[in-house]
């Protein structure tokens, strides 16, 4: 499901690039979704992501890194027994 979830949003980032080179938000946020649904470890994950909330939400960077930081706390929550 998850192989199912990557090939459908990697197909629309790609439809999505090809119709415009720059990075816009759709393109930022199909790529957090691409980054996302891989098997390992993304670099290009919290950039798109903050990108994404950057250009779409017009938030400022430290309001992003609150953020990422809330989910950073609830992943390592949810790692506790």
């Amino acid at each position: 499901m998850c192989r199912d979830a990557y090939n459908t949003i990697n197909a629309a980032y790609l439809d999505i690039r090809s119709g415009d080179p720059d990075m816009t938000v759709e393109a930022a946020v199909a790529c957090t979704l691409v980054c996302a649904c891989t098997s390992g470890p993304n670099v290009n994950l919290l950039g798109n992501f903050e990108r994404a909330l950057s250009k779409g939400e017009s938030l400022a960077v430290d309001q992003i890194r609150a953020i990422e930081q809330e989910f950073l706390m609830q992943i390592g929550s949810s790692d506790q027994p």
